[in-house]
This record gives structure tokens, sequence and C-alpha cells, in this order.
């Protein structure tokens, strides 16, 4: 069984198994937990409900694009879900949306924004990759 929790401080949520729950409140060094008088190896665990949560891994990936002078279209392809994308110039994050700043269309960032880009201007495509 799995369950998440809310970090008091920065209040975002973190996913726990109860495997990982039996590692923190037993001996890791000997691999055993003490549970109602008695001690267990806690690398025996197995799930007995259907199977124990797995949380998701979270990465960023980052792709940083050639600028070139009054350039509106860039070479880009992700296997991302294209509303996911954030996309800075100079350290500026910039909307997503064809009538925002930017948008993704056959395999090229499209750009569209209020100024035009220069070959000095760093851009950067990041999004979250979720496995």
């Amino acid at each position: 069984m799995g369950f998440t929790l809310r970090h008091l401080r920065t209040a975002e949520v973190e996913h726990f198994s109860t495997k990982e729950l039996l590692e923190i409140l037993g001996d890791k060094i000997n691999d055993e937990i003490l549970l109602k008088g008695e001690v267990y190896r806690i690398s025996s665990f197995e799930a007995t409900d259907g199977g124990d949560f797995t949380p998701p891994t979270f990465e960023w990936a980052q792709v940083q694009l050639t600028a070139t002078n009054g350039a509106s279209s860039f070479p880009f392809t992700s296997s991302t879900e294209t509303l996911g994308l954030f996309l800075t110039i100079n350290g500026i994050l910039y909307q997503y949306g064809q009538t925002k700043d930017f948008h993704v269309s056959n395999g090229e960032l499209l750009w569209h924004g209020s100024f035009p880009i220069e070959a000095k201007d760093v851009i950067l495509v990041k999004w979250l990759k979720i496995s």
C-alpha cells in the first residue's frame, strides 16, 4: 500500500511505499524491524494487497536552442505533451499557445512573441519527464 504526505515547509506532496516506511522505522543496517515484540526481515517485504505503490520518478529535461537574428522557428521534437513545455529566453519565462508567445507544430517550435530573436539570446526549452 502506498500513501502520500504533504511536507510542512514546502507543501509539496511526497509519495511513500509501505516498504519505505518499514525501512525508516526499522534497523537499516541489520535489515530488521521489531513489530509486536517479534523481529522481521525488512527485505522479505511482499505486498499482499495487489502490489505496493512505486512512486514515479520526476526529472527535468532541457534543450538549448541556437538563436539567429530574426529567427521565428526552431527544429524541436519532444516526446512530451506540448502543454507541459516551458520556454525561457534570457531567463524570462514565456507563455505557450498559438495566441501567446510560442507553440510547437510539426517538429518546430514557432516563436511569435513581442520581440525579434537575436543571435545573443539564450533560449531554453524545459519539460518534466515522468517515468
